[in-house]
């Protein structure tokens, strides 16, 4: 601690650092150590293992003359993937009637996006699938 007297012109230095110094100095040095050991603890277990993407429907609702989809991407995989493009398409009676698709641009390791597809026809009368149909690594 500095005190000075600046009609005397006089300087002194505390000769012990404040109790709020050797706390402050305490607590950074241990939060310094808790992250050198956390990403010490990422580099050793790290998981490249690819990204596990599936599509999930939510809803589906009427919107004029269309049949809005929402559905949900998911990665329950520990890596990321970019570009990920989701196909949907509805089929009746065994063939295909219509097909949507949507490109997410990004989509972080265990992590969910939202999205919607748009079609003519009613998807509760028919088969839909969505699924993601491909990625490229980020």
């Amino acid at each position: 601690m500095t005190i000075t007297n600046r009609q005397n012109k006089t300087h002194i230095e505390a000769r012990d650092p404040a109790w709020i110094e050797w706390t402050t100095g305490c607590i950074s040095g241990l939060l310094v150590l808790a992250l050198i050991g956390w990403l010490t603890q990422e580099a050793l277990t790290h998981d490249d293992a690819p990204p596990v993407l599936s599509a999930v429907v939510n809803h589906v609702v009427r919107v004029g003359d269309l049949y809005r989809t929402d559905f949900t991407l998911v990665n329950d995989g520990p890596t990321s993937a970019a570009a990920v493009k989701v196909v949907a398409t509805l089929s009746r009676d065994g063939s295909t009637t219509e097909e949507a698709d949507v490109t997410f641009d990004y989509a972080p390791g265990q992590s969910r996006n939202d999205g919607t597809v748009y079609f003519r026809q009613d998807p509760a009368g028919g088969t839909l699938v969505i699924r993601p149909s491909s990625f490229t690594e980020p």
